[in-house]
């Protein structure tokens, strides 16, 4: 009798399927509700796009280690995006990223479109995309992940 067995491990391997450039969205910032689009993305510094949900507890657990560690990711600007209602975002930012909250390099976003599934194609939360200024992917992360690898692929 042969038993198979396959296992799927959270890497920083890059899917086929993750965009090697930064897609075309519409994204909304949820102080004010000002449209977020690619062309007003930073202009300096890498791109993170930070895919999670509120109700996720490796969501929690990554952010509030980036939090506890920001003074070590210099030149990122931090695009978090949530498909969730903004009462429970909010809440969640005021938990576990209160350390990113009110930097002027950290946008909290929501996805009222529903555009972040299609486009960017994340397998599980969080979903971790860091881009550089030339909107060229440099590296991709899902699930839960230590914070050293987290700061290495931030700072790459």
């Amino acid at each position: 009798m042969f038993i198979v067995l396959s296992v799927q491990a959270c890497t920083s391997q890059e899917p086929g399927n993750v965009p090697t450039s930064v897609p075309e969205f519409t994204f909304f910032n949820i102080k004010g509700n000002q449209p977020v689009t690619r062309t007003s993305l930073a202009l300096k510094g890498n791109i993170a796009f930070i895919f999670f949900d509120p109700g996720c507890s490796h969501c929690r657990t990554d952010i509030k280690a980036i939090g506890d560690n920001f003074d070590k990711v210099g030149g990122v600007n931090f695009y978090l995006v949530s498909q969730q209602n903004p009462l429970l975002v909010n809440e969640f930012m005021a938990t576990y990223g209160k350390k990113m909250q009110n930097k002027p390099n950290v946008q909290v976003l929501l996805d009222k479109n529903f555009e972040f599934l299609p486009k960017f194609n994340p397998t599980q939360y969080p979903a971790i995309y860091v881009y550089g200024q030339d909107r060229k992917l440099k590296s991709f992360l899902d699930g839960e992940q230590p914070i050293d690898k987290i700061l290495g692929v931030l700072n790459k």
